[in-house]
C-alpha cells in the first residue's frame, strides 16, 4: 500500500513539474473505447478485454471498471482483434478493427453461456461514425491519399478537399494551398503541424515540416471543438508516420514530370514555350522486425531533382525609353501615354470627371504626359510645371548618371505590343529545387505495458533562386536544411492508468546569399551613398513602366523548437481523464529579411506631374531617369537571438454518462510569454514614453529600460475552456456538437519585430512636400536636396529619440492580448449500408483581438486636410510607424453537408458541400499576412475595413471518387483467364472535382494618395454598382467608370473586398494499373493530371480602377477591370511507377 501511494504521489509530482513546461500537447495514437453489457443492458464489471495488433503481435489486456467501461488508451494505429471474456458469458471476438488517430467505440454485448464458447464477428470494422466527441475532424488515411490524383507528392495538397477550406486567390492557391489553407474561418498558418505528436511548426516565416508522402500512415485534421489536449492554433494537423511490423514490407518509386506532357495555360501564346519542367522524385522504403513481436523499424529515402520554371509577362523599357539609337541620345517617353479605343490620348480628370487644366499652360493634361521639374513655378497660387522642349522627350544630357549606368541591367523587350509597353517582356525563370530527405523510425515494446517510439526526419535543399532579371540582379543562393525528431514513452501502469511522455526537437537552418554581394556594383554605377556592397533596390511606380531591379536576399534563419511534454490518462467510473503539461521553447537565431542593404530608392512619378492636382500625369520612369528620389531607406543588421517559452497545461474529462452519450469537458491553460533576445538587443516604439526632443509622448524603448526585457508582457489569462458531446440516437445515427476557445501562435514574423531594433544601422526618409521637391537625387552625395544635411542613417543607437524624423522601426503593443478564436458546431452523422456515411453540420467561428496591421502614425480622419499636412500625425516627430493593433474581429458561419463511402465493391467516393460567409477586418495570418492580401484605408478604424475575407468562398462543392474497374481476377467480369487478367485486370481510375465561387477583391486608386493620410490605400468613391448591367468578360469584369477619385483630403466610400472574382471549376484525374507478382508483391504504373481538361479558371481582374485600359493585344487585355492571369495553371501530368512488397 505504501508503495502504491508513493507511486501515485511520484506520478503527480512529475505531472506538476511537466506542467511548468508546455505547447500543443498532443498524441499520435488512438483509443478503442466501449461498454460491456449483458443481454438486458446491465453493465458487466471485471470483464477481460484483450487487444491484439494483427501486424505486430502486440498484446494488451484491459479490465472493465464498475461502470462496465474499458479504454485501450494510447494505442498505435493499425488493425486489431478485440476479445471480450467474462465469467458466465460466452466469449466475444470482434475484428479486424481498423484504428486511426482518435477514438472509436466498440461496445460488447455478451450472451449468457459457457466461457468455452465464442461468438466471432469477422466483419472489417472501422470507425465510420464518431461517437465519443463533438469535434469537427477529418482523417486522411494512407490508402485514400495513395489512390487520389496527386501531382507532386505532398499530403497537404489534399487540404483543399476539406469542408470549409479556402486558399488565397493566387496562382494555384485556390486549389492547392497546401499548408496555407484557411479552414472554417481560421487564417492560414494559424494551426499547429505535428509529426508523431511533436510540433514541427517553426517560429519564423510560416515554415512547417510535412512528412514525406511515402512515410505518412495518416493525417488527423481537427479544425473545430477539439480536445483541450491540443493547444496552439485553431487547427491541428497531426501526421502519424509508418512503423515496422512482424513482416518485412517496403517500396521503391519514381515520379516523373516533364513539360512535354503539359499543356499551355490560357494566356500563353502559341509561339511561347511552356515553362521548362524536368522533375524526378525517386526513393524507397523498408520496414520490418528487428526482434519479432518486440522491436520494429521503418526507413525511407527520398530524392527530388526538380529543374522546373515559371513564366509570365512584365514590362521592360524599350530602346526608345532607354535612349538607345535615338536622335541625339534623347529619351522618348511617348510610349507611356495610354490611348483610348480611338487612338486618342486620355485626359486626366478630377473627382467630378472634369479635365484637369495645367495652370502653367492653361491646357488639358493627359495621362502619362511628363513635365520638366526644372520649370516648376507657381501660377495663381498653384504649383505647376511646363512640358519638356520636345513633348514627352527627356534630353540625354538631363539623365542622371547613376540611372544611366543602371540601364544595361534592364532586360530587352521580346514581345510586340501594339500600344504602350505593358507586358512587353515574356520571361521563363528556372526554379531548380533539388532536395534529399531521409526518415527513420524505431518502435520497441519492452513488455506489454511499455512501448518506446522514436523517429527522425532530415531534409537538405541547396539551390539558386532566380527571377525575371539576369544574374546577379534579384538572385540569391538558398541553402536550407531541416531536422526533426521525437521520442515518446507510453507506460501502462494498469488498465486504468497510462502515462505518455514525449520529447520532440525541430530545427531549420536557412542561409541566403545574394549573387551581387561584394561585386563592387554600387561603386561601378557611381552610387555614392550605398550602405552595403550589393545591388541597390530600385522601385519604379506610377503608370505603366517599368519592372524594378533589386538585390537578391541576404538572410540567415536558424530556428529551434524544443518540446517536452507529459500526459496522464486515468479512468475512474464513467470518467476518462486526460491531464498533463508541456513546454514549448523557441529559438530564432536569425537576421532581418534582407539584412544587407545598399539602399531602397523609390521613384513615384510625382516630380514630372503637371501639378499636384494632375495625378495620372508624370511617370515613375521619368523620375528615375532624372534621378529624383521620392523616398529612401536602408537597414543593415547583424544576427540576433530571439527566445520565447510558453508553459501550458490541460485537463480533459470525457464522461461516459450512458453507453450512447459522452460529454467532453476540458480546460487548457497557457502562459504566453513575450519575445526576448539573448543579449537584450531589443527595442520598440512606445507611445507612452516622453520624447525629450519633440516635447510630447512617443519615443523608442530599448531593453532593459523601464524594467522590461521582452517585446510583449507575459499574458497569464490564457484560460481556454472546451465542451462537447456525442449522443448516439441509435446504432447508425449520432448527434454531435461543442464549443471551445483557442488562441493563435506568437510567431517571430508577427510578434518578434522588435528583435535587434536599436542595434542595426538603419535610416529612412521620404519627401514631405507631396511631390513638390524630391527628397534627394540618385547620383548625389546622399543629402536632402538643396542642403548639406545627410539623409538620416543611425549607427546602432539606443537613444529614445534616435529615430526622430524618420520611420520608427516597429510597433507592437507591450500589453498585447491573446487572439482568441471561439469555435462552435452542431452536426448529425448517419451511417447507411455499404460503408456510406453522411453528415450535415453547422460550423461557426468568431475571432477577437485579431491583429490589425497598419501604420499607427497615419493622419486620423479628423485631421485630414485638402493639402498635404503630415503634422496632423498622432506622433509628428516620426514618419511611418508600421505595426499592429489587436482590435480586429472575424466571423464565420457555414452549413456543411458531406457524404462518403469507404472502398468496397471496387468504389469509394466523397463529396463535401459548404455554404458559408466569412467576414473580418483584415486577413493577417499569425505569420505576418502570408497567404492573403492586406488592405486598409483607415488605420484607426478597423470596423471601416470589415468586409468579406480574402478567404470568403460562399459556396463550394468538392468531390472525389476512386473506381476499380470490374475486370480480371477477383472482379465481376473476365476473371477466369490469367493472361487476360494481365491485360484487363488491376485498372483503377480516380478523380477530384472542385467547383466553388470566387474570392473577393478590392478596388483601389493607383497613384498619389491625395487623402494625405500618409499611409494605406486610397479607395475611390462609388457612383453606381460596378458589376450591374455589364456582361462580365476578360475585357470588362467590372465597370471602371462606376468609380471616381475621392476629393483631396478625404477617404473614399468604396469598401474593401467589395467585388468578386471568377469561380473555380477544375478536375484532377488519375489512371493506373497494378500488376501482381505473387502474394504481397505489386507494381503500379499510373498517370496523374491536374486540371486534366486544361480548363482556364481566371484570376481577379486589375483592381486599380484608374489603370489605362489596353485591349489592342488579342488575348491579353490590360488595365482596369481586365483579367490577364489564371488561378489554376495549365494541365500538368505526372507519370509514376511504384513497386511494393
Amino acid at each position: 500500500m505504501f508503495g502504491k501511494r508513493n507511486g501515485w504521489g511520484f506520478t503527480l509530482c512529475l505531472l506538476l513539474c511537466a506542467s511548468a513546461i508546455a505547447n500543443a500537447q498532443s498524441t499520435s495514437t488512438g483509443d478503442i473505447r466501449g461498454t460491456v453489457t449483458d443481454s438486458s443492458g446491465a453493465v458487466i464489471p471485471g470483464a477481460t478485454v484483450t487487444v491484439v495488433n494483427i501486424e505486430t503481435g502486440e498484446k494488451k489486456v484491459f479490465t472493465t471498471n464498475k461502470s462496465g467501461l474499458y479504454d485501450t488508451i494510447s494505442t498505435p494505429n493499425g488493425q486489431y482483434t478485440v476479445t471480450i471474456a467474462a465469467p458466465g458469458f460466452e466469449g466475444l471476438v470482434l475484428g479486424p478493427i481498423t484504428l486511426d488517430i482518435g477514438i472509436i467505440t466498440l461496445n460488447g454485448h455478451m450472451k449468457v453461456g459457457s466461457t468455452q464458447q465464442q461468438v466471432v464477428v469477422t466483419a472489417d470494422t472501422a470507425a465510420l461514425l464518431r461517437t465519443e466527441s463533438g469535434e469537427q475532424s477529418t482523417t486522411l488515411d494512407e490508402k485514400t491519399m495513395e489512390q487520389l490524383p496527386q501531382v507532386g507528392q505532398d499530403w497537404a495538397n489534399f487540404t483543399i478537399l476539406l469542408p470549409g477550406s479556402a486558399g488565397a486567390s493566387s496562382a494555384n492557391g485556390v486549389t492547392n494551398p497546401g499548408a496555407a489553407v484557411s479552414l472554417n474561418g481560421s487564417m492560414p498558418y494559424s494551426g499547429n503541424f505535428l509529426s508523431d505528436g511533436g510540433s514541427v511548426t517553426n517560429p519564423h516565416s510560416a515554415d512547417v515540416e510535412t512528412d514525406t508522402f511515402d512515410t505518412v500512415s495518416e493525417v488527423e485534421i481537427d479544425d473545430s471543438n477539439f480536445s483541450a489536449q491540443y493547444g496552439i492554433g485553431g487547427v491541428v494537423f497531426n501526421q502519424v508516420t509508418k512503423g515496422g511490423t512482424n513482416r518485412f514490407h517496403g517500396s521503391a518509386y519514381e515520379h516523373f514530370q516533364n513539360d512535354a506532357l503539359d499543356a499551355r495555360s490560357y494566356f500563353n501564346a502559341p509561339d511561347q514555350h511552356i515553362p521548362e519542367l524536368k522533375f524526378n522524385q525517386f526513393g524507397g522504403s523498408i520496414g520490418g522486425p528487428i526482434w519479432k513481436n518486440k522491436m520494429f523499424f521503418f526507413f525511407n529515402y527520398d530524392k527530388t531533382i526538380d529543374n522546373s520554371s515559371y513564366s509570365g509577362f512584365t514590362s521592360m523599357p524599350t530602346n526608345q525609353l532607354k535612349g538607345v539609337n535615338t536622335p541625339n541620345g534623347q529619351f522618348d517617353l511617348t510610349q507611356l501615354m495610354p490611348l483610348d479605343g480611338n487612338g486618342n490620348r486620355i485626359p486626366v480628370t478630377d473627382g467630378n470627371g472634369n479635365n484637369v487644366i495645367n495652370p502653367c499652360t492653361n491646357t488639358a493634361v493627359y495621362q502619362g504626359e511628363i513635365f520638366d521639374p526644372q520649370t516648376q513655378t507657381t501660377v495663381n497660387g498653384q504649383m505647376c510645371r511646363y512640358p519638356f522642349a520636345t513633348d514627352n522627350v527627356i534630353p540625354g544630357n538631363r539623365v542622371d548618371s547613376v540611372a544611366r549606368n543602371l540601364l544595361p541591367y534592364f532586360q530587352q523587350p521580346n514581345q510586340n505590343t501594339s500600344q504602350g509597353i505593358n507586358g512587353d517582356y515574356y520571361y521563363v525563370v528556372p526554379t531548380p529545387s533539388p532536395s534529399t530527405r531521409i526518415f527513420g523510425r524505431i518502435d520497441y515494446d519492452f513488455n506489454s505495458k511499455n512501448r518506446l517510439t522514436s523517429s527522425i526526419a532530415v531534409r537538405d535543399a541547396n539551390s539558386p533562386v532566380y527571377s525575371e532579371w539576369s544574374t546577379p540582379v534579384a538572385s540569391y543562393h538558398d541553402d536550407t536544411s531541416d531536422y526533426s525528431s521525437q521520442t515518446s514513452d507510453v507506460w501502462s501502469y494498469s488498465s486504468t492508468l497510462v502515462n505518455e511522455a514525449r520529447f520532440s526537437f525541430n530545427r531549420q537552418g536557412s542561409f541566403l546569399i545574394p549573387f551581387s554581394l561584394n561585386l563592387g556594383i554600387p561603386a561601378a554605377i557611381g552610387l555614392q551613398y550605398a550602405k552595403a556592397d550589393v545591388f541597390p533596390n530600385i522601385s519604379i511606380t506610377g503608370n505603366i513602366c517599368c519592372d524594378s531591379p533589386y538585390a537578391g536576399t541576404n538572410t540567415i534563419y536558424v530556428q529551434n523548437v524544443y518540446q517536452p511534454s507529459d500526459v496522464v490518462t486515468l479512468i475512474r467510473g464513467k470518467h476518462i481523464l486526460h491531464f498533463g503539461g508541456e513546454l514549448i521553447m523557441l529559438e530564432d537565431n536569425s537576421t532581418n529579411w534582407g539584412n544587407v542593404d545598399a539602399g531602397d530608392f523609390n521613384f513615384s512619378g510625382q516630380y514630372t506631374q503637371a501639378s499636384l492636382a494632375a495625378s495620372g500625369s508624370g511617370a515613375g520612369w521619368a523620375d528615375f531617369l532624372l534621378g529624383n528620389v521620392q523616398s529612401w531607406g536602408a537597414t543593415n543588421s547583424p544576427l540576433f537571438g530571439g527566445r520565447q517559452k510558453s508553459p501550458q497545461m490541460f485537463v480533459q474529462d470525457d464522461i461516459k454518462l450512458r453507453s450512447n452519450l459522452t460529454v467532453n469537458l476540458g480546460l487548457r491553460y497557457q502562459i504566453q510569454r513575450g519575445w526576448s533576445e539573448v543579449h537584450n538587443r531589443i527595442g520598440d516604439f512606445d507611445p507612452t514614453i516622453f520624447n525629450t526632443v519633440s516635447g510630447n509622448n512617443g519615443a523608442m524603448w530599448f531593453a532593459p529600460a523601464n524594467h522590461r526585457t521582452q517585446a510583449q508582457a507575459n499574458v497569464y489569462t490564457g484560460f481556454l475552456p472546451r465542451i462537447g458531446f456525442a449522443y448516439t440516437l441509435h446504432t447508425n445515427t449520432v448527434v454531435r456538437g461543442g464549443w471551445g476557445m483557442y488562441t493563435t501562435p506568437w510567431s517571430v514574423d508577427q510578434y518578434g519585430n522588435a528583435k535587434g531594433v536599436g542595434y542595426s544601422q538603419s535610416g529612412s526618409a521620404q519627401d514631405q512636400t507631396n511631390g513638390v521637391t524630391p527628397l534627394t537625387t540618385l547620383s548625389g552625395p546622399g543629402v536632402f536636396l538643396g542642403t548639406n544635411t545627410p539623409l538620416p542613417y543611425v549607427n546602432a543607437s539606443t537613444s529614445p529619440t534616435a529615430y526622430n524624423g524618420q520611420n520608427a522601426p516597429n510597433y507592437d503593443p507591450y500589453h498585447t492580448p491573446l487572439t482568441f478564436l471561439y469555435s462552435w458546431s452542431l452536426s448529425v452523422q448517419h451511417e447507411f449500408t455499404h460503408g456510406i456515411t453522411s453528415e450535415i453540420a453547422y460550423v461557426g467561428k468568431h475571432g477577437a483581438n485579431m491583429q490589425f496591421k497598419a501604420d499607427i502614425n497615419q493622419v486620423p480622419v479628423q485631421n485630414l486636410s485638402p493639402t498635404d499636412d503630415p503634422t496632423g500625425r498622432p506622433y509628428p516627430q516620426f514618419e511611418s510607424i508600421g505595426g499592429s493593433t489587436f482590435n480586429g474581429v472575424s466571423n464565420y458561419n457555414s452549413l456543411q453537408a458531406q457524404i462518403h463511402k469507404r472502398l468496397s465493391s471496387g468504389i469509394a467516393f466523397g463529396s463535401a458541400f459548404t455554404y458559408s460567409k466569412f467576414l473580418d477586418d483584415m486577413d493577417v495570418s499569425p505569420f505576418n499576412g502570408q497567404g492573403g492580401t492586406i488592405n486598409f484605408q483607415n488605420a484607426h478604424d478597423p470596423a471601416s475595413n470589415y468586409a468579406p475575407s480574402n478567404f470568403d468562398i460562399r459556396t463550394s462543392l468538392k468531390s472525389s471518387v476512386v473506381y476499380e474497374l470490374p475486370f480480371g481476377r477477383g472482379r465481376t467480369w473476365l476473371n477466369k483467364n490469367r493472361f487476360l487478367d494481365e491485360a484487363v485486370g488491376g485498372w483503377q481510375v480516380s478523380a477530384i472535382v472542385i467547383n466553388q465561387t470566387g474570392n473577393p477583391f478590392t478596388i483601389n486608386y493607383n497613384g498619389a494618395n491625395n487623402s494625405y493620410s500618409q499611409a494605406g490605400s486610397w479607395y475611390p468613391n462609388v457612383l453606381r454598382p460596378a458589376q450591374k448591367g455589364i456582361k462580365k468578360s476578360l475585357n470588362e469584369w467590372y465597370d471602371p467608370t462606376a468609380y471616381i477619385v475621392a476629393a483631396n483630403g478625404t477617404f473614399g466610400d468604396s469598401r474593401r473586398n467589395s467585388l468578386r472574382a471568377a469561380g473555380i471549376d477544375t478536375t484532377n484525374l488519375s489512371l493506373g494499373k497494378t500488376f501482381n507478382f505473387g502474394e504481397g508483391i505489386g507494381l503500379q504504373i499510373r498517370a496523374d493530371a491536374s486540371n486534366v481538361f486544361n480548363h482556364p479558371d481566371f484570376d481577379a481582374p486589375d483592381g486599380n480602377f484608374n489603370d489605362p485600359v489596353n485591349l489592342s493585344n488579342p488575348g491579353r487585355p490590360q488595365g482596369a477591370g481586365t483579367i490577364s492571369g489564371t488561378t489554376v495553371g495549365g494541365r500538368n501530368m505526372q507519370l509514376s511507377a511504384r513497386i511494393a512488397f
